[in-house]
């Protein structure tokens, strides 16, 4: 069952940890009451046996070949998320501290099931090392071992039915409304004496899909490692007004107006392509957070030793969602979404060696803004 968030306690909690002795205590106990280990390791999902601070004292063959640690040992006494290298669980307190880890369906998992409740979650984990992106269905249950409260979590890979989901919905979705409107102007405009804006119309709309397809391309290659950053000088200047040009048909803009900052242009060595990749994942998002008349604006700049790009819409996002903005498959649209700012983290971080920021209150509207090296 997947119980509501608000019913769960939450798992910011204790910093407590149990000391190493005390940790191979446990195991012995854990792997005596279980008396069934080489039956685990031959199931095809991760199991963790956690203890009352949330430290793993036990996992299967399969948990260790998700986490890459080995030998096993190595991760007892570590969290789950800092067993793989969760990007959240880099900070003081460890695994389960941060406020992003307050709607972490792991974290609310093992809460779940330390107060006596199994629950089953999905989990979205981005590794903090190689940006790698998990995707994971997560089950809690409760264990009692020598009067000892244990938590045995399931580790199941989701990501390949994420992925058919976002593929369904590009291509079932998107390509299919780009299609339709394609071939909507291509009818209009062969009739005799049709204005010329129908054949300019579905040159755009040919435009837009060949896009649409390119960006799930380019993603699978990216998550993948096979995509490699062409460097070369680039204008500011050009690489925004083509994202802003790419989106102007494409049905987020409208009755919202895309406006280019009117600022002198800046040259510098990036990857075009996955710039203007970044700038149109991130315009498309501002545009679907604006309200009907509304406006998203472009502008840059620099600062340091870095140069910086800004998309700025007046929508205003709520905290639960800003923690968990950046996460693959993570939306507020409904199932198959959430490549967006994933995608503009995993290009800027990975490829464009720069790093992406957000900002967001009531008064003054959202900023996304990327950072990339000036040299």
């Amino acid at each position: 069952m997947t119980p509501d968030h608000d019913s769960i306690p939450s798992i910011l909690a204790s910093l407590e940890r149990r000391d190493p002795q005390a940790i191979l205590t446990q195991t012995a106990a854990v792997v005596a009451q279980l008396q069934a280990v080489p039956l685990l390791d031959a199931m095809p999902g991760g199991v963790l046996v956690l203890n009352e601070c949330r430290q793993i004292v036990f996992c299967n063959a399969a948990a260790a070949r998700l986490t890459g640690i080995t030998p096993r040992e190595r991760m007892y006494g570590l969290r789950p998320g800092e067993a793989m290298d969760c990007r959240n669980s880099r900070c003081a307190g460890g695994c389960g501290t941060n406020p992003a880890c307050e709607f972490c369906g792991a974290a609310r998992a093992i809460a779940a099931a330390s107060a006596g409740r199994p629950c089953t979650t999905e989990c979205r984990i981005t590794q903090a090392q190689t940006n790698r992106s998990l995707d994971l269905r997560v089950s809690c249950v409760p264990l009692q071992c020598n009067g000892q409260p244990f938590t045995v979590m399931s580790l199941v890979d989701i990501a390949d039915e994420k992925r058919r989901r976002a593929l369904e919905r590009i291509f079932f979705h998107d390509v299919r409304n780009l299609l339709g409107a394609l071939l909507g102007y291509l009818q209009l405009s062969s009739g005799h004496g049709a204005p010329p804006e129908y054949e300019a119309a579905s040159l755009s709309a040919a435009h837009c899909l060949a896009d649409e397809i390119a960006s799930f391309e380019e993603l699978l290659r990216a998550e993948s490692g096979e995509l490699r950053a062409q460097i070369a000088p680039i204008s500011l200047v050009g690489v925004c007004s083509e994202a802003a040009r790419l989106l102007q048909h494409h049905e987020p803009a409208a009755n919202r107006q895309i406006i280019v900052s009117k600022q002198p242009d800046i040259t510098l060595p990036s990857d075009a392509c996955i710039v203007r990749r970044v700038l149109v994942n991130l315009i498309k998002n501002a545009l679907e957070a604006s309200p009907q008349g509304g406006a998203v604006t472009l502008d840059w700049g620099t600062r340091g030793n870095e140069v910086f790009f800004r998309v700025h819409n007046d929508g205003f996002i709520p905290r639960e969602v800003q923690l968990q903005l950046f996460q693959r498959s993570f939306s507020t649209k409904g199932p198959g979404r959430g490549l967006g700012t994933y995608s503009v983290r995993l290009f800027t971080e990975t490829y464009l060696r720069g790093r992406v920021t957000m900002s967001s209150c009531p008064d003054e509207g959202t900023n996304f803004t990327v950072f990339l090296p000036r040299e």
